[in-house]
């Protein structure tokens, strides 16, 4: 099985920024959220699992009142390491998303859930009571906002390396092993230093999710209309093709 999600990301928070590019990606991620704020003019927001904080931060920058949200204590000390560096006050809650509602009552304009994190929720209880959440969250006229790889495209193609990138000494190879309902998503960090090479190899299970599975549960929630996109920047969304799955619920 692999690890749980906090186990998992207790393990890589020590090398998630070095792997993703965060700061590099700052710039980029920044012009994408400012399309989001001016489309759907949102004046607060919630960024449930919101990692080490990378759009959370962004959306302070452009004026946004919005709080992060993470399972993993590791990964909101890189946050809010992050947030200072910049110069941010920004509030962070140590919860994971599907108990978000229970610790704060706070209904914002938008609450984003990003960066394929709904993956994680392995049974339809977990994410019942996830989008059951959110719904209390979102105010009447706001959106919930997620963004999941395109599952349908990767168990057609059913390719196992994910990607392959080398960054600060390090080489980190993402792949899956396809399981019987699940796949396994594996991170292998290799460093080589006058000893030689050496390696962690930290792994996790994800459910993947396709639209009509989340359609049934976000309506159940309470959420009856919906915009779909294959990427943030609201390109349109081909299931054979696309790499993302955006949905936009009201």
């Amino acid at each position: 099985m692999g690890q749980s999600a906090n186990q998992f990301y207790q393990t890589v928070s020590r090398f998630y920024d070095q792997m993703t590019g965060f700061e590099k990606r700052l710039h980029k991620e920044k012009e994408i959220m400012q399309k989001w704020v001016e489309r759907y003019r949102c004046k607060t927001a919630l960024d449930a699992a919101c990692g080490t904080g990378l759009h959370t931060i962004v959306l302070n920058q452009l004026g946004i009142t919005a709080t992060g949200a993470d399972l993993s204590r590791e990964m909101l000390q890189q946050a809010r390491q992050n947030s200072e560096a910049l110069g941010l006050s920004i509030a962070w809650l140590d919860v994971p998303m599907q108990d978000l509602s229970d610790h704060t009552d706070q209904e914002v304009d938008i609450l984003f859930c990003l960066g394929n994190s709904i993956p994680h929720l392995l049974s339809t209880e977990e994410l019942e009571r996830t989008f059951s959440g959110f719904r209390k969250l979102v105010r009447p006229v706001g959106i919930l906002a997620i963004q999941i790889l395109n599952y349908e495209n990767i168990l057609k193609n059913a390719e196992r390396i994910v990607g392959i990138k080398k960054a600060g000494g390090h080489t980190f190879v993402r792949f899956y092993d396809f399981l019987q309902n699940t796949i396994r998503f594996n991170i292998l960090s290799i460093e080589e230093d006058e000893k030689g090479l050496h390696h962690t190899l930290s792994s996790t299970e994800l459910y993947p999710y396709r639209w009509q599975e989340l359609q049934s549960f976000l309506d159940k929630a309470g959420f009856h209309t919906f915009e779909l996109y294959g990427d943030m920047l609201f390109s349109e969304y081909h299931p054979d093709h696309s790499s993302n799955l955006v949905i936009v619920a009201y």
